[in-house]
């Protein structure tokens, strides 16, 4: 794939020279009830980090013409078995377990041109063969951060 971008709820702005994140924040749907920098993590705000994440998947796979995803080196995952055929509306709900840390898997489209990989602590990475503006617009603007150039570990091209 060409491009890939690692889309994030974390402020490039508070990051070290060598890229650590350096605010006090959560990272995970386990934090709800925790408090990180003085505030309450509530089940709400999780849902609308969340709901962005997933809005932001369902962008770029519209915005590159993946209609299908498939379930590609499956982990753990209760319903879902490696090689499933998804569409982007069931892959979302893929996505949002995955960011629930309840699957772990790769959702790649058949022709190998549109992945989405998804990390511990909400780092997300989208890989594609076409440019994704709008929907890098669209993460944008729904409060994520989108490092351009930057490929997933996950990666299973080895590069």
């Amino acid at each position: 794939m060409r491009f890939w971008r690692r889309i994030t709820r974390y402020d490039p702005a508070l990051r070290d020279e060598r890229g650590a994140y350096l605010g006090d924040t959560w990272t995970s749907i386990s934090d709800v009830g925790e408090e990180f920098a003085g505030v309450v993590l509530t089940l709400d705000e999780y849902d609308r980090v969340e709901a962005a994440y997933i809005s932001s998947v369902v962008a770029f796979a519209n915005d590159c013409g993946a209609d299908r995803l498939e379930v590609r080196h499956l982990e753990s995952g209760d319903g879902l078995s490696e090689g499933d055929q998804l569409s982007v509306t069931e892959a979302a709900g893929v996505v949002r377990r995955m960011l629930r840390e309840e699957v772990v898997c790769v959702l790649e489209s058949p022709a190998g041109d549109f992945a989405v990989h998804v990390g511990f602590d909400l780092y997300m990475y989208v890989g594609s063969d076409c440019v994704a503006t709008r929907a890098i617009d669209h993460a944008r603007s729904a409060g994520l951060f989108v490092d351009e150039d930057w490929p997933s570990p996950q990666r299973s091209d080895g590069g």
